[in-house]
């Protein structure tokens, strides 16, 4: 078992969030800290490396609990679409547009998954959430769209240009 899927259960749930969506091989952000689904009556949770210590008592646990019912994926880490759920609620939205951009791109398939998801999301949230696409190729474009978009700029994605081949973007005609 990967040890980080250990941890997590050390922990006493599953991996989830950017800790999950990064294991399951989409483009991520370094991060220290450990996300972890644990169930709305989970108690007695323990650090991440002991098991004998309550996480409740550490003075810096590195584990960001996630609380909730967490019914998909496997016994150790939650499917992606899960993961992307939390993700929305823990993590700025930039990083949740390139990571979630990753998990669509790579995986196409998930679409419809990811609109519903995005449906169920607060209303706050679902203007930016909507624009989120898959068309970026990595989590750097992706952080450098959602930027530039503010700026009221034309901004054309993956463009083929005759002579140079395929741009990952042109502002206006450059």
């Amino acid at each position: 078992v990967h040890p980080t899927l250990r941890e997590s259960a050390r922990v006493g749930g599953r991996l989830t969030c950017i800790s999950g969506l990064a294991l399951h091989g989409f483009w991520s952000v370094p991060s220290a800290i450990l996300h972890v689904a644990v169930s709305r009556d989970a108690c007695r949770l323990r650090a991440r490396t002991n098991s004998q210590l309550r996480l409740a008592e550490l003075e810096r646990p590195e584990v960001r609990v996630h609380w909730g019912d967490n019914d998909d994926g496997t016994r150790f880490q939650l499917a992606p679409i899960a993961c992307l759920r939390h993700l929305i609620a823990c993590q700025r939205a930039e990083i949740v547009t390139a990571v979630a951009d990753s998990v669509l791109y790579e995986r196409p398939w998930l679409a419809s998954e990811w609109r519903e998801l995005v449906a169920s999301s607060p209303l706050v949230d679902r203007s930016w959430l909507t624009r989120i696409d898959g068309v970026c190729e990595s989590g750097i474009e992706s952080m450098w769209w959602f930027g530039m978009r503010g700026f009221g700029l034309p901004i054309s994605r993956q463009v083929h240009i005759a002579g140079v081949g395929r741009v990952d973007f042109l502002v206006g005609t450059r």
